[in-house]
């Protein structure tokens, strides 16, 4: 029998680990960000893209992703002639599955332990989470929001610097 934490399933299919978004209007780093999510080192993943101009954009990024991995690219619940990027978040997070939520802009492009690092990191350290170059818990010192300044190196391994050295050491 399956342990919860380690298979999860919803109607009889296994749901991944983490649920990348990505919302975007345009195609510039659409290419890329396929093929650096093809070379995760964890690939227990699903993206999904919310865009604008799906009709016009679904083939080529599908032809990008080449079933690598499992795609949902679907239009905003409405299309706005506006910036709307929270109906574009809150269309995404209804489709969501994982147990752990990847925020990736339509213009970052992930190094190839990105996704492993934020699996580490939020397994070592429940009820935290991470966004960029700032790490925040809830009810910490602050508002548990770590000052960019107090950042001393902005490497991947920023996270063990922070959390075993600065505000969370326990």
């Amino acid at each position: 029998m399956a342990h919860y934490a380690t298979e999860r399933f919803t109607e009889g299919k296994r749901m991944p680990k983490i649920t990348i978004l990505t919302i975007t209007t345009h195609t510039a780093y659409r290419d890329i960000q396929a093929e650096a999510l093809k070379l995760q080192t964890f690939q227990d993943f699903e993206w999904i893209v919310v865009d604008d101009f799906v009709e016009k954009h679904n083939t080529a990024l599908r032809q990008a992703v080449n079933n690598a991995f499992k795609l949902i690219h679907i239009p905003p619940r409405r299309i706005v002639p506006y910036y709307a990027a929270c109906m574009a978040t809150n269309t995404g997070l209804v489709h969501a599955s994982g147990e752990l939520l990847y925020f990736m802009s339509d213009y970052i492009v992930p190094q190839k332990n990105c996704l492993e690092q934020h699996w580490k990191t939020y397994q070592k350290y429940p009820n935290h989470f991470v966004s960029g170059l700032v790490f925040a818990r809830p009810g910490g010192k602050d508002g548990g929001i770590i000052d960019l300044e107090d950042i001393k190196d902005t490497r991947d391994e920023r996270k063990s610097e922070l959390f075993e050295k600065h505000a969370y050491k326990k």
